[in-house]
Formats: C-alpha cells, structure tokens, sequence
C-alpha cells in the first residue's frame, strides 16, 4: 500500500506539527493520519509572515519569481507518481484522475508564472510635458480558502496567480484532503521560496475565515466552495471591503441537439458525468435532449453508466472511485429517493455499493420532474438526470432556470445553433461538443448565484493586482498647486459686503488691450480671467467677455454678452443669492466646483477656451482644470516664469504679449488704495515681487500717470471710495491697468 505523508502546518518557512482530526480513507475507512489544527497564534504568525514575505516578493524581479515558480513545478512533475497516490488515498479518485489532475496542476502554474511577465500597465497619450501611465500592481497577502474536491489543482489556482502576481498569501487547504495541498507547498519551499510568501494552516473552517478576513493585513479572500459558504464569506469580505474570487457551486445543464449522434454523445457524456464521481463543480447534470434521439441518448448513457468498473482508486482498472465522505453517500440516496418518488425512472444504478467505503454507481434518472430535489440542488455525486425537450428555446430556458451559472455544455454539428447556445446560455463557460470547461490559458469562473472574479487565464492573474494611475509632469518644477488662500478681510459697506469675501476689479475697458486678445485668439469663444478678475473686453466681438464679480463692475459689464464667466482662483463664499443671475449664465466662483464649471464652459461655448493671467501658480492650476485649454493669453508677457509654463504645456499654447499690466500682491494693494502715494516710493514697491519683472519704461509711464493723477484729484474721484476701506484685505491680488 502506497504511504501517506505527514501532514504539517507551514509558516514563515517553518513546518510544525500540531495535533488535529483523522484523516479517512474513503475506499475503506481506515485513519490515514492526522491534520493539524491551526491555533490562534499560529494564524497571527502566518500573518506576520505573509506581510513580511509580501515585502519581499512584491519586490522580486518578475524572472525572478517566475524562476523560483517554474522550479516548484518541475518538482511536482517529478513527484507525480507519489502526489498521485497520496491523492488517491485521502480522496478516492482513481490513480490516473489524481495524475491528471497534478500534471493540470503543473500545467496551470507554469502558465502563470510566464503570464506574470507579462502584467503590463500602459502609457495613455498625453499632451507634451506630461506622461499618464497604469501601473499593475500586487495587491498584498491572500487568504485563500480550496476544497476537498480537487486538492492540489485547486490550491495550485490559487497559489500560482497569487505567487505569479507578486503577492503572499495564507491557504487554508481542506481537512479531509490535505496532502495535496501540503506537498504543492513543499515543492515551492524546495525550490527557494522566500519565507512567508507561501504559508499553509488548516484547522476549524469558520474559525479560521472568521479571524483571517477582517484582518487588515489581508488585501484579498479567494474562495472554492458551495454557495451558502460562499456567500458568507463574500458577506464579510464586503463588510471590510476586501475584493474576493468566489468560484461557487454549479449544477452544469447539458443541451444535446439532434443533429448528433445520440450514441457518441452518450458515450463522451458518461467520461464527463463519472469523472472524479460526478464530485465536480462543473459536473454535467441535467441533460436536456431533443425527442427525436432522446429515448436512444438515454438508453445508451444508462448501458455504459451500468458498464463503469466501480472500485478502490488505486486499482488501474478502477473506472469509478469512492465518494470522498459519508456526507456524499447520504446526500445521494436522498435525492435519488425524492427523484423516484416524484415520478423519475431509475435508468441505471440508484444504491450505495456495500457497507464499507463511500460508493455509489454513476445513477442515471430519466422523466425527473422539476419539482424534484435533484433539479434544484446541485448533487455534487454520480447523478445523471435526462429529460425530454422539444425545442432548443426550451433547453436554453430549462436550462436558465435555476440560479447557478458556473458551466453549461452543448452538442450540436450547427453553427446556428452554436450561436444561439453561445448567445443565450447564462453562464460563465459554455463547452460545445466537449467536457472541458477550462484550461490554464482561459478564465474560469461563474456568474448569478456561482460567483465572481476569475482563475486562470490573464483575466485570473489580473484579480490579483490592483490598477494605480501615474499623471507626471516630466517637467517637474512648474507644477506647483499651492492651497487655495481663504481671505479673512471684513467687509466694508453693502456694496462690498453682498460679495463677502472675494476679489475686486477696477480696470477700465481698454481698447488697445481688445485688440491684442482679438488677434492672438483666432477662434477662442471664452476668456478665462484667472487671478484677480478681467473688466471688460467689450469690444472683442465674438470672445465671451470675463467680468469681475463685483457691484463697481456689475453695471459694466454689456448686456448682450451671452456668458459671463467670474474665474477667481481662490474660493469665494458668495452670500448673496441673486449674484449667480447678475452674472449671466453661470460662474466658476469655489474650488469645490471649479472641475464641473469648467467642463460646463467648454460644453456651453462650444470652443476654445483662453486663460489670462499674470500668476504661474494660478495659470498652471486653471491649465490642469480646463484639460489643456487651446489658447492661453497671458497677460504679463514679462513674467518669465509664465512664459516658461506656457512653453512646457506644448504647441497649443499662444503666449499674448500684453505689454501694460501688474501684479500687485504681497499686501501692496493696500498700500496703493490706501495710500497710493507709497506707490511712487521705489522702496515702498519692493514689498511687491511682482515689480521686480517690470521694465523701468513701464515703472516710469505708471509714476508719471499715477502723479498726475493724485495732482488732478483723477484717482480720488476714480478710487477714492476705498479710502474708507481700512481693513481691506492686504493679501488681494490685483491687476492695475492704471498706466
């Protein structure tokens, strides 16, 4: 008789052994060994080492990795004859499924760790100066959960996309079968798996679920099992908003035409219907056969159902091996029972074999009636029902019906029909002419009641990474988004307090200004105003004109202007309700709308938009916000760094050299409407950084106007009101066209 391995706990590249239940043979239940019980501090450690270990393998190179992973599989390959064995003992497939199932095993880990190579993100074009790549990354430690049915293929799903994408992970093989599991992770610890990376418990299902998932430390739950299971796992990965891959239970319809031979049909049908003893969640259950060969399709599927060799797996000729628990044996007489007493013909088999070892014959049931339990619950066991149906509508509706979706299989030589089976058969893999519902190259997985997410194929692997855009500015030094700046001034009189806090404007329309906008814009339909506020550019003809929130410009700005648009950069808490009318169709007035103000300007306007302004922080944040505005006038062509943005942004970008204005900030604004004469002070204007761009033709054309001006009593008459405004916020940006 073939040994069965000691089975141990692995952590952090330890194995330690821990008492635990019997292990049962299923041929003859005899005890194979013991399967130990994790404890609670043996699950702490295992996430200590699976968040270590991430740190590690996340940052393997990716040959790396797929090195060390390809090593363990050629390992595996190496050990079949023994996995397979060990296999066959603790679950009862006949030796050559258990092969099979190892090699398929390999099969899926080889792929994945090539596939894993190949996690690529992407570059979205841009515009010149920035780049917007997608990254794929590993998403961090795994709690995987794989099923007594498959016990190394199912854990190697699991294993192999989490290794493969850079993750850890934690897998809770099952209790009844865990050689399997224990022998694929000695493969890897043999081929130089990092501690931690790869960590194996077993123990009490739901206590293990029930302490693992909500740990933080956990990024992602993949489960194999039933739906109830599945679901409440699901439920509390949803709880701590942890993404999960549940591949759930199926009860698998079969469609069979009548444009095939009802013969080979029955024939294939009875090696996909026996294989692993029917103990498959994409197990072929419900038949539905078109009248004309129906009664010959189920007469030779119950000959050849009755021919299967039913015995211990370890037997070559075994055809058909045990259940794997008592839970199957009393599960099947069940719903044979109900099946029979609702009116269903017993075609072939239909009782357990003996009294000692769980077997029960491939059991064929024809005329089962819907009500019947073995219609709506999925038998997970050697039950074949086959049922009459007139139509391929009424197959695909039939076969609709229930809430599962995991597998569906058809037979048919037309392509219309093909298409029809393809088209309306509510599954997640759909097999025609064919048992095999999924390879190491393709998705696996359910929709409805039988799951989400993917195993295999590039659709698995990416389940197991997260997506992370990077928008970089290659230029580096001109994106600099300084908070927007709350300004704490008190109001004045009513004039300046409907506004609240905010901007003011005392620019007068310019037509030599009208001009140089009207050359530079070509087609632009909106001025964006950004910094201080614009006055008004009436004479531009087809631009929409930009107006300056403020009752001194309300009365300015003409009427017939179908859009204007108030583009303060810092926030603006508006008080008085009926200022959005004053102001036309709409305004970008805080930050908090300024996205959805912009797209609405492009999408009112209906063409480009030019933003003016004279400050580089103002100009590259409005620029980000408006999607690369086609026009950029900007109105202090002096302002190197303005020019230096304007050329990083790219061949859309028209600089305007507008030669008269400046920026008064750093408190200067105060000095100037209150007490403008500081303005002729060359020290005085040294608190203002702007000036240091100026030209001293300017400076001196601004001192010659502003002279004459306070002689004449001009500027009292034209700003003098603000005389009264002592608490005026000294931190307001203007632009003075006062030249």
């Amino acid at each position: 008789m073939a040994d069965y391995p000691l089975i141990e706990l692995y952590i952090d590249g330890q194995w330690k052994r821990a008492g635990g239940q019997p292990i049962i043979n299923p041929a003859d239940e005899s005890v194979l060994g013991t399967v130990p019980t994790a404890t609670r501090s043996d699950l702490d450690d295992a996430l200590a080492a699976a968040e270590k270990g991430f740190a590690v393998w996340r940052n393997t190179a990716p040959a790396k990795r797929a090195q060390i992973i390809l090593k363990a599989a050629a390992l595996i390959r190496e050990r079949v004859d023994v996995m397979a064995a060990a296999m066959t003992l603790e679950q009862g497939k006949p030796i050559e499924q258990a092969r099979l199932e190892i090699l398929r095993g390999c099969d899926i880990i080889e792929w994945d760790a090539t596939e894993g190579l190949r996690l690529y993100g992407r570059v979205i074009p841009s515009e010149p100066g920035m780049r917007h790549t997608v990254l794929r990354q590993p998403i961090g430690p795994v709690a995987a959960f794989s099923p007594w049915n498959f016990p190394m293929s199912s854990p190697a799903r699991k294993v192999a996309g989490a290794l493969s994408a850079g993750c850890s992970i934690i897998l809770k093989a099952s209790e009844e079968t865990p050689a399997g599991a224990a022998q694929l992770v000695r493969a890897f610890h043999d081929a130089g798996l990092p501690p931690g990376v790869l960590n194996l418990v077993f123990g009490n299902p739901a206590e293990i679920s029930d302490y693992l998932i909500p740990q933080s430390r956990i990024r992602l739950v993949t489960f194999t099992g039933s739906i109830p299971v599945g679901k409440h796992l699901a439920e509390m990965a949803g709880r701590h908003m942890k993404p999960a891959i549940m591949e759930l239970g199926g009860h698998a319809p079969v469609i069979v035409c009548d444009d095939v031979d009802p013969v080979a049909t029955a024939a294939t049908s009875v090696v996909g219907k026996s294989r692993n003893a029917g103990q498959v969640c994409v197990a072929p259950t419900r038949f539905f056969v078109q009248e004309k060969i129906f009664e010959q399709f189920a007469q030779s599927f119950a000959e050849r159902a009755s021919q299967l060799k039913v015995g211990n797996g370890l037997d070559p000729s075994t055809q058909l091996g045990p259940l794997a628990n008592a839970r199957r044996i009393d599960a099947m007489e069940t719903l044979v029972g109900d099946a029979k007493a609702k009116g269903a013909r017993v075609l072939a088999g239909g009782q357990r074999i003996g009294n000692r070892g769980y077997f029960f014959p491939l059991t064929v049931l024809a005329d089962v009636p819907d009500d019947a339990r073995a219609m709506n619950e999925e038998p997970f066991g050697p039950l074949a029902l086959v049922n009459p149906v007139k139509t391929l509508d009424e197959a695909i509706e039939k076969a609709n019906a229930l809430p599962y979706g995991l597998a569906a299989y058809a037979f048919t030589r037309s392509a219309g029909n093909a298409e029809r089976l393809a088209e309306g058969v509510e599954v997640g893999n759909l097999s025609i002419n064919h048992f095999v519902a999924s390879l190491a190259e393709t998705p696996f997985g359910g929709v409805k009641d039988s799951g989400y997410g993917r195993e295999g194929g590039t659709e698995g692997l990416q389940c197991y990474t997260v997506v992370k855009n990077v928008s970089h500015n290659t230029v580096g030094r001109f994106m600099q988004h300084s908070a927007p700046r709350h300004q704490d001034g008190s109001a004045g009189d009513a004039n300046y307090g409907a506004i609240g806090k905010g901007y003011t404007s005392f620019r007068q329309p310019d037509p030599r200004i009208a001009e140089l906008i009207e050359a530079a814009l070509g087609e632009a339909r909106t001025i964006l105003n950004v910094g201080a506020g614009a006055g008004s550019y009436e004479p531009v003809g087809r631009t929409v004109t930009a107006v300056e929130p403020s009752q001194s410009m309300r009365a300015q700005r003409p009427a017939h202007l179908p859009v204007a648009i108030d583009a303060v950069a810092e926030n603006l808490p508006f008080e008085d309700a009926s200022f959005g009318a004053a102001m036309s169709t709409f305004s970008v007035h805080q930050w908090k709308n300024l996205n959805a103000g912009l797209r609405e300007m492009r999408r009112v306007t209906r063409g480009p938009i030019a933003i003016m302004t004279c400050d580089p922080d103002e100009l590259d944040r409005f620029w980000l916000h408006a999607y690369c505005p086609e026009v950029i006038a900007v109105e202090a062509a002096r302002y190197p760094a303005i020019k230096d943005i304007a050329a990083a942004l790219g061949g859309t970008t028209d600089v305007l050299p507008v030669p008269i204005p400046l920026d008064c900030s750093d408190g200067f604004n105060e000095a100037y409407y209150g007490r403008p004469e500081m303005l002729l002070d060359p020290a005085a204007r040294l608190a203002c950084s702007a000036w240091s761009f100026v030209s001293e033709d300017v400076v001196r054309r601004f001192e010659d106007r502003l002279g004459s001006d306070l002689a004449s009593g001009r500027w009292e008459a034209r700003y003098g009101y603000y005389r009264k405004q002592p608490t005026f916020a000294g931190s307001l940006k203007l632009i003075v066209n006062h030249i």
